[in-house]
């Protein structure tokens, strides 16, 4: 109780600590221009340009209809509206915003272990600190687009404080308020869907046996309580229960903590539908067999926990090597790892709590972007935020269960280098061709990096780039009637108005809709 009273005294404090190492870390960001995905849901957006599309931002997909995507993602582009009523297109704005989420969530994960979870300061600091320095958040940081992680991240923290809290016995208002953040959440990014496993989690790590039964047994009736008395003194309020052994709460209003998130799932999933009209939504292209999803699971997990340890390589698209058959030396090596850490996880319950934790919240949140349902990737380093949190976690925990003085020493060495990586990667986005060109080291056949690229060497009047772009854009995906288009406006600019003229009659065969085309035809003759 006492270092609870200290801990809320010293927020501001900490707080202040987090706001000026995140700052320090990030503030050379600033002056990054809008790049790849940005050009599309902020720079050629005019819909954030209407305060007024607040509402219409619910209904519709994230890029307001303008093309078929599977993306419902509503918080963001609310927050892009807010951001362009400030900054108009101003990117340093935009990168502000994005770096006070990410320092609002590595605070709120600090709130999370030291207050709800009672892990101490240092723990708390440590695994805090981790988070916030690591260089695989700039994919979300730095990235305007990646915006979604961030706001998830900080939403479902909120969501897993306030249940915490509620269950303690606090108030009322405290599970709505959770269930508002959880809702919050998935606005923001599908991935949230794994917040009530992360409760379930919380109640079997560091809930005793009466206790969970005790809780089981009050979610019937919650918040149907006549005096509004969700737990009683002990937490549970068994004072509920009537002479004969029936829930006073039993009736018709009566409602429990997962009934309320069942209707914000609910709520979700309608306006979901009605935005895409589908649940899973258009625009994906990726579907390969469960089978194809399946195998290169153990690989993927392996070249995440080296990106964990060793974050050097950082891109922000990768390429995965399918394995063809499960007796590849490399993926029966991936899956033996796996299984290592998979069976130390489950048994380091019986000797580590929050170890144990952590580690499920780890596998939990990469659970859901294994491809089980498809994704538009096999991986990508953004999708690692909310897993990161529960791998830190777990490596401190493991790190203070081991040798605490020798892994706060290597810690302390570790974290410096790890922000000296995050500074120098946020440099990587300060030049748009720079930043393509080394994406492109590690997705050599990445054809919206090409066709990207195309574009800027267009700007800049490098035609002659700008054409073998184009042309490795169309190697790459030869229906891709935009890098036509492209290529064929680069050709026009040297004065080809033939091989323009093909370009142009290639994109239209591909893509009769797209309006450029007949304008660039029109102006060869």
């Amino acid at each position: 109780m006492r270092d609870n009273k200290t801990l809320f005294k010293n927020t501001r404090v900490y707080l202040f600590l987090f706001f000026c190492a995140g700052l320090l870390l990030y503030f050379n960001s600033l002056h990054n221009p809008f790049i790849w995905d940005d050009q599309i849901l902020v720079v050629n957006n005019p819909a954030i340009r209407d305060i007024h599309n607040l509402a219409k931002a619910f209904a519709t997909d994230i890029s307001f209809g303008r093309q078929p995507t599977s993306s419902y993602r509503p918080l963001v582009n609310v927050s892009f509206i807010l951001d362009y009523s400030l900054w108009r297109l101003d990117a340093s704005g935009y990168h502000l915003t994005n770096i006070l989420l990410h320092i609002a969530t590595s605070f709120f994960l600090f709130y999370l272990l030291a207050s709800c979870l009672a892990q101490g300061r240092l723990f708390s600091l440590l695994v805090s600190l981790l988070f916030l320095v690591h260089p695989l958040q700039t994919n979300v940081v730095t990235y305007i687009s990646g915006r979604a992680d961030a706001l998830t991240g900080l939403f479902l923290i909120l969501a897993v404080i306030g249940y915490i809290k509620f269950i303690n016995g606090k108030r009322l208002y405290l599970a709505y308020l959770s269930a508002l953040f959880f809702f919050f959440a998935l606005c923001s990014k599908e991935m949230a869907f794994t917040f009530p496993f992360i409760i379930l989690l919380y109640e079997y790590v560091f809930l005793d046996k009466g206790e969970r039964a005790a809780l089981r047994q009050k979610r019937i009736y919650t918040f149907a309580a006549k005096n509004h008395t969700i737990y009683g003194a002990d937490g549970f309020g068994r004072s509920s229960i009537s002479p004969r052994g029936i829930p006073e709460a039993f009736s018709p209003g009566g409602l429990n903590f997962y009934g309320l998130l069942l209707l914000v799932c609910l709520a979700y999933l309608g306006l979901r539908l009605a935005a895409l009209r589908s649940f899973i939504g258009l625009g994906s292209h990726f579907y390969p067999s469960l089978a194809q999803r399946l195998l290169p699971i153990p690989i993927i997990f392996c070249r995440y926990l080296r990106l964990l340890l060793l974050p050097y390589g950082l891109s922000l698209s990768h390429i995965v090597h399918m394995p063809f058959s499960i007796f590849e030396p490399q993926t029966l090596a991936a899956i033996f790892l796996w299984l290592i850490f998979i069976i130390f996880s489950l048994r380091s319950i019986h000797y580590c709590r929050v170890l144990f934790f952590g580690l499920a919240w780890f596998f939990i949140h990469l659970l859901a972007v294994s491809n089980l349902i498809p994704l538009n990737a096999y991986m990508a380093e953004d999708w690692l935020y909310l897993p990161s949190m529960g791998f830190f976690i777990g490596l401190v925990a493991l790190g203070f269960k081991l040798n605490k003085r020798l892994f706060i020493f290597v810690l302390c060495l570790s974290l410096p280098v790890y922000a000296w990586l995050t500074f120098q990667r946020n440099l990587d986005y300060n030049d748009p061709v720079k930043f393509y060109q080394k994406t492109l080291i590690y997705s050599p056949r990445n054809f919206k990096m090409y066709h990207n690229l195309g574009i800027l060497y267009l700007d800049r009047a490098e035609t002659d780039l700008a054409i073998a772009a184009f042309e490795d854009a169309i190697r790459f995906k030869p229906d891709f009637a935009e890098s036509f288009l492209g290529l064929g406006f680069a050709y026009q600019k040297k004065g080809r108005s033939d091989i323009a003229e093909s370009c142009y009659n290639k994109a239209l065969r591909i893509k009769p809709g797209l309006k450029e085309i007949k304008e660039y035809l029109a102006n060869l003759k």
